[in-house]
């Protein structure tokens, strides 16, 4: 259930809420580690856009000329890191198949956390957007199917205005846009997990390897992410260090 006031969205929360990594079986960090290994080349960006059935990337495309739609595009994505890691089907091809007035029924269906509101500032000012999370734009105020409707991945850094999607340019990373005017956003979370303090790699649980990794880095033999660094200064005393280690074996 969702509750407006003005252009602020108050939700309120379904039972046990996830996001789509969760719903899907696989980590934020195995998602964002793939997009972010394709968005300087041409696997995808570059990729004409065509309306209809169309999933394929220039990377895929037996001649390297695929053609995908909007929802095409989120259609692949997900579709490969459920391949790449081993998670489960789930009902992905609602990005294939899918109308933009089903996509909030499935969320709110399977328990899938979203927030709306009635322009891009206001989402980009919520403090909810996280880089890759999904925005759905309607060019309306019900969630009800147009030809200007529109979907892609933010690709900010919660306040910055950037949006991968394909659309009439072909897939690109822009700022957010549609065809149409926009006068709703919709972002479906990728995750609603908090990232726990010592998960190095980043897998959703504490772990030897987690203390490798961050012992190596200590060592100047890792180079770490900025979402691996923000979870590893385990003591809370702002510095990176061994100490940080031991915290994390002695917690096993």
């Amino acid at each position: 259930m969702i509750v407006f006031c003005g252009s602020i969205v108050i939700p309120v929360e379904a039972a046990e809420n996830r996001g789509l990594c969760e719903y899907y079986g696989f980590t934020r960090e195995q998602y964002l580690v793939y997009l972010e290994s394709h968005e300087n080349d041409n696997y995808y960006i570059g990729t004409p856009y065509k309306s209809g059935n169309n999933v394929t990337p220039n990377g895929k495309a037996q001649n390297g000329k695929g053609a995908m739609n909007c929802s095409g595009f989120i259609y692949d994505v997900i579709s490969t890191l459920i391949t790449k890691n081993g998670g489960k089907p789930g009902n992905y091809d609602i990005f294939r198949y899918s109308s933009p007035k089903n996509w909030k029924k499935i969320c709110n269906d399977n328990n899938i956390q979203t927030y709306t509101y009635y322009s891009v500032s206001a989402a980009l000012s919520s403090g909810k957007l996280e880089k890759g999370d999904i925005l759905a734009l309607y060019t309306n105020t019900n969630y009800s199917s147009s030809n200007y409707n529109h979907i892609g991945i933010y690709w900010g850094n919660g306040t910055t205005n950037r949006f991968w999607h394909s659309g009439s340019s072909g897939n690109e990373i822009s700022e957010i846009k549609s065809v149409g005017t926009i006068k709703m956003v919709m972002i479906i979370k990728m995750t609603t997990k908090i990232p726990q303090k010592g998960d190095v790699n980043l897998d959703g649980k504490l772990s030897v390897e987690d203390a490798r990794l961050l012992l190596r880095y200590c060592a100047d033999l890792q180079t770490l992410n900025s979402r691996q660094l923000a979870v590893c200064d385990v003591n809370g005393d702002s510095k990176i260090k061994s100490n940080d280690v031991h915290c994390i074996l002695s917690s096993l």
